[in-house]
């Protein structure tokens, strides 16, 4: 696992974004021979109920047994629950209908987070879904409205 540079006193904190991003500071304490070394969590995300050192160990068994080498290959459980409940509580907090300025800032904004190759959200479900094509100049839309296809 990715480590930072040992602070002065010895002490060395895990950057691993396996256990960074699934809420995560643990911090390697040094002994006076190597095989006196501890590990100790440093730090927890404290938004997810019922977070403990439980997940941790899931995490590390996604890592050493089932060679996770991603963040969403070693998601615990209670994470992945939290992070759905979250994303469901903030689209029921968005407005029915959007206007095209800020969709088009919506879609800039995947862009530069996500990267063209992203197609899928962590589910594995696609972003997007052809629907229609939508006119590109209010007066297309117009004309679309007085001549239907």
């Amino acid at each position: 696992m990715e480590k930072e540079r040992p602070e002065l006193n010895g002490m060395t904190y895990f950057s691993d974004p396996r256990l960074v991003a699934n809420g995560f500071k643990v911090r390697l304490i040094p002994g006076a021979l190597s095989t006196e070394r501890s590990l100790e969590v440093a730090g927890m995300a404290d938004c997810v109920p019922f977070f403990g050192v439980a997940d941790l160990k899931e995490i590390v068994t996604a890592v050493l047994k089932r060679n996770a080498k991603t963040v969403q290959e070693c998601r615990p459980l209670k994470v992945v629950s939290y992070l759905e409940g979250e994303a469901v509580r903030l689209a029921r907090q968005l407005p029915l209908h959007f206007s095209r300025e800020d969709i088009n800032d919506t879609l800039s904004r995947m862009k530069q987070q996500l990267g063209k190759e992203r197609q899928t959200c962590i589910h594995g479900r696609p972003f997007f879904h052809y629907l229609k094509a939508l006119p590109e100049t209010e007066q297309q839309d117009v004309q679309n409205v007085l001549n239907p296809d």
